[in-house]
């Protein structure tokens, strides 16, 4: 991978990632028992948005 498109790649996931981030991430007053769900599927789509890229 070209050095130009790693870093398109990095680039593209974290703006995924801050949206999920905003969409997920509970308010400050949150309780542990809200952030785990939202760190919980953050973990996950990150696995399958990176397993996707690392098997091109």
């Amino acid at each position: 991978m070209f050095t130009s498109d790693r870093q398109r790649h990095i680039d593209a996931l974290v703006e995924r990632y801050r949206r999920l981030l905003e969409q997920c991430w509970p308010d400050n007053k949150a309780t542990l028992d809200q952030i785990e769900p939202a760190v919980e599927e953050l973990g996950q789509e990150m696995e399958r948005v990176l397993g996707r890229i690392w098997q091109l």
